[in-house]
């Protein structure tokens, strides 16, 4: 049997040798979103007609006078449109150089637009100081190419469609932000920075794979040296780790095999293995150093039970809503069964032979071993001082008018010091605005081709783009839509001619000088004349607005990294008022909002859904299981209340402390479920043995001070064990994960309270009544 399992674990070694490299990496944005939530759905549809709203933002800060225009700055930004023209991952680039101007001088009425001029004149050196002013109040460039003061230009990159879906998603995105070309010296001092939500997503990626290799590094030295410390036969310790060959490489090759690729939680899957199965050797280990073959059977069965609790909590993420939590917990259930197997099997090989030696000198009768004073006095503790503990450890939402709080932002994911952060957030100053919240108007397509060449209609528009902009307030800080041009053109026929009904002159001109080319191209008829140097100078932002087939309309706003449920009451906010009012009064078929920003915030609501079905059926389901096991069913049931009293009381405590409760909640909530009723079913077990042996007798201690006493030591260490594992994950420079191992701990502090000191008296007024 040792040479067996030393040919596996040769062959483990192999095998993760070969499959390790080969495991590709998925980085797209959509694994973050499920298909079949009905927030993705909307986006999608909105993906379908306009591309994708996922954008780089350089920023631009010329801190010399005149701020922008002067030749040098302009001169970058051409330069900048160069250096990514033709870039396969972008759909199209706008900033100051890529916007032309529109001249109209004709009287009210038989408006003819001149050919365009560039709206920065291409002969940089003649931007004076008055046409720096006349800039500075361009419709276009305060929606979001100009910031307030003047000294910041943005170019929105915007990224191909069939980027969001590719795995390699955050390495494209990195060499498009790696080709944004430095400034040079005669281009004066200018700030470039590249900012957008793809980049600090693949900045996080990068901290974790840092945190993946001081974990597991971590998980290494603390399981060694706690093995080491609680005195298992350097042998077993040895046969332990030589276990884990053959299970990564099995693990290494099945996701390999079934194309699972890398995801965003891979980093703490071998942390996780090792924390938690280390945890259940200490108590397998214990047995077979030792050549008591019941007291081998009794644990083997013990640890079997609670491997099975393992997988089936960690089983419970399956439901997670998040793609790769839903991934890492069938992994890390997977692993466990693996483990475990592994581990009983080289710990056979390599074990004391039972029966290989002389019999031991036989033990005293259980019924005459004394319990240590000090489990004694927690087994005889009166229960009317538990009452309040377990009170003030009920669950949240009965003791708390508010739960607890949630994650304000992605920002607050990553470090606050990180270059990415602090550039994100210089541009959420200089723009008051980054990440998307979109508006789509839907309109009959029988019809609205008609509609948006009828100037009436567009008047209404403008009337519902203010009564937008009013109801949003301030949360809604730029708004790029077809509107945008009407303005632009209603001041520029004021200023020429002073039109009596401007709105009408201009929805007029834009009728039929912009949309009307633009419908045309459509149907394939290329327009002429002037019409066509229209259409060419208006192409880019036309096709961010106005589908060329005219359905859909795009209201593209933008807004600050404001907290989910802030955004999720502004959507709320504009369908109850705006979009109701509007909806037919527009004869539009819906008016709806999306967006990466309310999709985010969106899936927080089904996330925190899918933790409460996670908990509930993962809960049900161990009960259920714990019944099967027990075959005594106020056993069972006192297993599932100190458990459930534990989580809940962490709840309790992230809802006292103001503690982010987010997706990490439903990683946490899953790995306490899995490993804290290790600790209850040792228990348990040990009491019914102790209860057997002692059967009729009434001399000495009772068999709850005799199961305190075969059992707390090692509960002791094996709650140790998995604490100071979950600390590891402290280490790691995301906030989210720091508070993941301060929620960990927490937990299973509660968990050992609770098996020690609630447990016990509760088992000691069971044993009263059934000795009766």
């Amino acid at each position: 049997m040792k040479r067996a399992c030393l040919l596996s674990a040769l062959l483990g070694a192999l095998l993760l040798a070969f499959a390790l490299p080969r495991l590709g990496r998925d980085d797209s944005l959509a694994q973050f979103f499920p298909a079949w939530s009905e927030s993705r759905a909307r986006f999608a549809a909105f993906e379908a007609a306009f591309g994708t709203d996922d954008t780089l933002l350089v920023t631009v800060r010329d801190d010399e006078e005149p701020p922008l225009l002067r030749p040098g700055a302009l001169a970058y930004l051409d330069r900048l449109h160069a250096a990514l023209a033709g870039d396969r991952a972008l759909a199209g680039a706008m900033s100051l150089a890529t916007l032309d101007d529109l001249r109209i001088t004709a009287a009210f009425g038989v408006a003819v637009p001149l050919p365009p001029e560039p709206l920065v004149p291409r002969d940089r050196a003649s931007v004076t100081g008055a046409r720096a002013a006349e800039l500075a109040a361009h419709p276009l460039l305060r929606e979001g190419l100009v910031s307030d003061d003047g000294r910041t230009a943005a170019c929105w990159l915007l990224l191909a469609p069939a980027l969001r879906h590719a795995p390699d998603y955050l390495a494209e995105v990195e060499r498009v932000a790696a080709r944004v070309p430095a400034p040079l010296p005669e281009e004066g001092r200018l700030a470039v920075a590249v900012t957008g939500f793809p980049l600090l997503q693949s900045a996080a990626l990068e901290l974790l794979a840092r945190d993946g290799a001081l974990l597991l590094a971590g998980a290494l030295l603390l399981v060694g040296g706690l093995v080491a410390l609680t005195g298992v036969p350097l042998r077993l310790a040895a046969a332990w780790l030589a276990s884990w060959l053959p299970v990564a490489g099995a693990l290494a090759a099945w996701m390999w095999v079934a194309e699972r690729p890398l995801h965003l939680f891979s980093h703490a899957l071998l942390p996780l293995l090792l924390v938690t199965n280390g945890s259940g050797f200490v108590h397998v280990a214990r047995a077979f150093a030792q050549e008591d073959a019941e007291l081998r059977r009794r644990v083997v069965r013990t640890s079997a039970w609670t491997c099975a609790t393992t997988v089936l909590g960690f089983a419970t993420l399956l439901l997670a809503p998040l793609a790769p939590l839903a991934r890492l917990g069938g992994e890390v259930a997977l692993g466990s069964a693996l483990s475990f197997a592994a581990t009983l099997l080289f710990l056979c090989a390599f074990a004391p032979a039972v029966g290989a030696r002389a019999p031991a000198a036989p033990r005293p009768p259980a019924t005459s071993v004394p319990a240590p004073s000090r489990f004694a006095r927690l087994a005889r503790t009166p229960a009317w001082w538990i009452a309040p503990i377990a009170l003030a450890c009920l669950p949240w939402f009965l003791l708390r008018e508010r739960p607890p709080a949630p994650l304000a932002s992605f920002l607050d994911e990553l470090p606050a010091d990180h270059p990415r952060v602090v550039a994100t957030r210089s541009a959420d100053a200089a723009f008051h605005a980054q990440e998307s919240f979109e508006i789509v108007v839907e309109l009959d397509a029988s019809r609205a081709a008609a509609q948006l060449l009828d100037p009436a209609f567009l008047v209404e528009l403008a009337q519902f783009e203010r009564e937008l902009r009013a109801d949003a307030g301030p949360d809604l800080a730029r708004l790029l839509s077809p509107i945008t041009f009407l303005r632009y053109v209603e001041r520029r026929l004021v200023e020429a001619v002073a039109p009596a009904d401007p709105p009408r002159a201009a929805a007029e001109f834009v009728a039929n000088w912009i949309l009307r080319p633009w419908l045309a191209f459509e149907r394939a008829e290329p327009p002429q004349g002037v019409a066509a140097l229209l259409y060419a100078a208006l192409r880019e932002p036309l096709a961010q607005v106005v589908t060329p087939d005219g359905t859909r309309l795009r209201f593209g706003g933008r807004i600050g990294a404001l907290p989910p449920a802030q955004v999720r009451a502004l959507a709320q906010r504009l369908r109850d008022g705006c979009f109701a009012r509007w909806r037919e009064r527009l004869g539009a078929r819906s008016i709806d909002a999306t967006g990466h920003a309310l999709l985010v915030a969106e899936m927080a609501d089904e996330a925190r859904a899918a933790q409460l079905a996670s908990l509930t059926a993962g809960g049900g389901v161990l009960a259920l299981l714990l019944l099967v096991l027990l075959r005594d069913l106020p056993l069972a049931l006192l297993a599932v209340a100190a458990n459930a009293l534990s989580i809940s009381g962490l709840l309790e405590l992230a809802a006292w402390s103001d503690r982010a409760v987010d997706l990490h909640a439903t990683l946490l909530v899953a790995a306490l479920l899995a490993v804290v009723i290790d600790n209850t079913l040792h228990l348990l077990v040990e009491w019914r043995h102790a209860r057997s042996v002692a059967a009729g007798a009434t001399a000495g201690a009772t068999a709850t001070e005799r199961a305190l006493a075969s059992a707390a030591p090692g509960m002791l260490r094996s709650s140790g064990c998995l604490a100071a594992g979950f600390a590891l994950f402290a280490a790691s420079e995301l906030p989210a994960w720091r508070q993941f191992a301060v929620g960990a701990v927490a937990g299973i502090a509660l968990a050992t309270f609770f098996d020690l000191v609630a447990l016990p008296v509760a088992l000691a007024w069971l044993e009263r009544r059934r000795t009766r």
